[in-house]
């Protein structure tokens, strides 16, 4: 096969599964940062992406990544508010994401032949783990970041492109927080593949130069608020210190556990904070982490690709390992960076396979057709992958899809039962989502989105007295929750106490000054609402 061969039939291959998804509707987040976002219809929304202002804007939905931002412009101006525009555009990226993987991967040792890339970009582009980033337009920003990161990399290994590592690197920076590790992983691959550095002098300002805009990122982002769930106000889902520490090890078994065995692929993963040394989580996490620690620093120069490999596993690690906590202590997007140097190491391991031929069947009489070992494994894995690929795709169809799939696996998901509650709601099955809700705020108690959309409700029943008493309890709990303030305005609005009501809808515009409900409130009637999680 051709060198350009090869590329195609990647791309065919990668691509084939995923359009199984391009006629799915809008989903999860999709809603809140695509359909709903405010911002996108600002007038000047393409000035101040441009200038980078969104960065310290706290109040723009996803304001500290206008790359990502920027790609949703892009995608209304020519789709509208079409989903399968929007899914096309991340199958793109994932591909474009491929070729990227499958070039670096020929860049580190051109010794070894074709094969140990193309089985890296091909086991990558279709592993099922991958699809909560590549079928949610709302996550696109793990596929930017890790494009313009490749791109980043790709140029620093030749001198005649290392210019282009800066501008990559910063539209990474753009795209997602992560980027940040971007200038470690390019010194890793330096020391694993000395033939890839680039002359010293030259290496020494490519390393301060790329240093920079991490640096001046990261003023941007400590000055938009706090990170993550690191600020003063209630986290509902965030590890809390020191259990964030404690909970690491084993954030990072199961990020390596969900790679070698893509099951269960749910949506929202639970997880339970690691409070002892005891626990059998942190002694097995521990354990794991300073195996690959170990393995990655004995083996540069005699397996400078599998060190590679299990090096860039720990780094891109690093951001999502809840050191500073994340909102969300552990998704499955958050595995698409990781897995580039996971699959780096299968496809090495697999082009370590003897080359003995295997006959499978005669062409012609007296000529024999015969498949490399290697070349069968990796078919069969693909198989496998592509199955489960295609059926973890169905799951996105839609939310009633994506959230009853969820609770059969993870019962214990509050934010599963709040959209169910929502989808029942919008069906006028309320006994049935007011079940939901109530599980909800069972669950977790901090999250009080359920809690809201049980006074919801109770006002659209005209029991405002109880919506309010519920309001206010959510509002006990978080009192940082726009939406809560928002809903205690309506019922103190619809119990006459207007002085009272126009607080709530002022304390919500200072939580969120976009809140589209409290920005056109004088504008035109106060609309129904309720509470995504």
């Amino acid at each position: 096969m051709t060198r350009y061969g090869y590329w195609i039939a990647l791309l065919i291959l990668v691509a084939a599964p995923y359009t199984t998804g391009l006629r799915h509707e809008f989903v999860y987040d999709d809603h809140g940062s695509i359909v709903e976002n405010p911002f996108l219809d600002d007038r000047d929304c393409l000035k101040k992406l441009l200038r980078f202002q969104t960065i310290t804007d706290a109040s723009v939905p996803d304001g500290r990544r206008p790359v990502v931002v920027l790609s949703y412009l892009l995608d209304r101006a020519v789709w509208g508010l079409r989903p399968a525009g929007f899914h096309a555009t991340n199958l793109l990226l994932h591909l474009g994401v491929v070729l990227l993987l499958a070039a670096l991967a020929r860049r580190l040792q051109p010794e070894l032949g074709p094969f140990p890339g193309f089985a890296a970009a091909l086991l990558y582009g279709l592993h099922p783990v991958l699809t909560e980033a590549v079928q949610c337009p709302a996550f696109r920003e793990d596929l930017l970041v890790t494009l313009f990161l490749l791109l980043s990399l790709l140029a620093a290994t030749r001198a005649r492109t290392a210019w282009l590592s800066v501008p990559a690197l910063i539209a990474a920076l753009a795209s997602k927080e992560s980027a940040a590790v971007t200038p470690i992983l390019m010194l890793w691959m330096w020391f694993c593949f000395p033939a890839t550095r680039l002359p010293r002098k030259l290496a020494t300002t490519a390393a301060a130069v790329t240093a920079t805009p991490v640096i001046v990122f990261a003023v941007l982002w400590l000055n938009s608020g706090p990170l993550q769930a690191s600020s003063s106000e209630h986290a509902a889902m965030a590890l809390a210190y020191p259990a964030n520490l404690m909970t690491l090890p084993w954030l990072w078994l199961k990020q390596v556990l969900l790679l070698l065995v893509p099951h269960p692929l749910i949506v929202d993963h639970v997880i339970m904070s690691v409070t002892q040394f005891t626990d059998w989580r942190f002694l097995s996490g521990a354990a794991a982490v300073v195996a690959c620690g170990v393995l990655a620093m004995a083996l540069p120069r005699r397996a400078p690709w599998i060190a590679f490999g299990v090096g860039w596993m720990l780094i891109s690690f690093v951001p999502v390992s809840n050191i500073v906590p994340l909102h969300n202590p552990f998704a499955e997007r958050y595995v698409y960076l990781t897995a580039v140097g996971f699959c780096l190491l299968a496809a090495r391991l697999l082009s370590l396979t003897p080359e003995r031929e295997t006959a499978c069947g005669s062409a012609q009489p007296g000529a024999k057709t015969c498949i490399h070992r290697r070349a069968l494994l990796l078919a069969l894995i693909c198989m496998t992958c592509t199955g489960l690929t295609v059926r973890r795709l169905a799951d996105w169809a839609d939310d009633s899809t994506l959230w009853s799939r969820t609770l059969l696996q993870e019962p214990r998901s509050a934010r599963a039962h709040t959209w169910m509650g929502l989808g029942c709601k919008r069906a006028g099955d309320f006994d049935k989502a007011l079940q939901h809700f109530m599980e909800a705020d069972r669950l977790n108690p901090l999250e009080v989105s359920g809690l809201i959309n049980i006074a919801v409700l109770h006002g659209q029943q005209g029991r405002f007295a109880e919506a309010e008493a519920l309001l206010r309890e959510a509002i006990r709990r978080r009192p940082d929750k726009p939406d809560a303030h928002w809903n205690l305005a309506v019922a103190l609005d619809a119990l006459g106490r207007k002085d009272e009501a126009m607080a709530e809808v002022q304390q919500t515009l200072r939580l969120d000054p976009r809140y589209p409900a409290a920005v056109t409130l004088m504008t035109q009637p106060a609309p129904e609402s309720e509470s995504n999680p």
